[in-house]
């Protein structure tokens, strides 16, 4: 269990390399990205900590669901229309020109989903995946929230320190759930492999980035979320 800036300071640290603080931030955040799609063929996997549902009203027609977050977006889930009772499809467009037999369907349009038939003012109940934000290197006078592994509670920013609200916001802007489960285990060795791979040392970079991909697994068989499961 870490935070962002904590990780980058044990890499740093651990390779005594304080000239790449800022390219050991972007390893990363990269090495996060990474984790949400299969090696060799690029095939995303959605995590269930990664699950967004929010209830929408359609302020008028055509039915418009604006993404949240264009960059963070991963993939819909479902739509449930709490109206109608029913479960909104998703239907290619050129089929739902040609035939009229799922009417109520929805279809990506740029950064934005269309809900066919549905109507102004209709509550529609969805949930997506996002990714986690890429995150920043805070130094330590600035970090909002700081880990501590001997109390396993965090500490606070006297300026984020007020409620629940803005220790959650803290939270948000410093860790995310991979780095709180698996910072150490996968993250870490990913980052590793990037760094010995850019000093030239293929040795160590090809077991970090095996040790990687063997947590790895052990990650996905944890909190991967299973379609076969509904």
């Amino acid at each position: 269990m870490t935070t962002f800036s904590q990780l980058v300071d044990d890499m740093v640290l651990e390779h005594l390399r304080p000239d790449l603080r800022v390219t050991i931030a972007s390893y990363a955040n990269q090495t996060i990205r990474e984790l949400h799609s299969r090696k060799g063929n690029s095939e995303p996997i959605l995590f269930g900590a990664n699950r967004l549902e929010v209830e929408f009203m359609f302020p008028s027609a055509p039915a418009v669901w604006p993404i949240p977050s264009g960059p963070r977006f991963q993939r819909m889930e479902t739509a449930f229309s709490a109206v109608r009772g029913q479960y909104y499809t998703e239907r290619a467009l050129s089929r739902i020109y040609k035939d009229n037999q799922s009417p109520f369907c929805w279809y990506r349009s740029g950064s934005s989903f269309v809900f066919s038939n549905a109507e102004a003012s209709e509550v529609m109940k969805i949930s997506y995946f996002e990714f986690p934000r890429f995150l920043t290197y805070y130094t330590a006078a600035l970090r909002p929230a700081v880990w501590n592994p001997e109390t396993e509670e965090y500490t606070y920013l006297a300026a984020y320190d007020i409620d629940d609200s803005t220790r959650e916001n803290a939270r948000d802007l410093t860790t995310n759930w991979i780095l709180e489960r698996w910072g150490e285990a996968v993250v870490k060795q990913g980052v590793r492999a990037k760094i010995f791979s850019r000093l030239g040392d293929g040795d160590r970079a090809r077991m970090s980035y095996s040790a990687f991909e063997s947590f790895r697994e052990q990650m996905n068989a944890s909190e991967e979320w299973q379609q076969n499961a509904l």
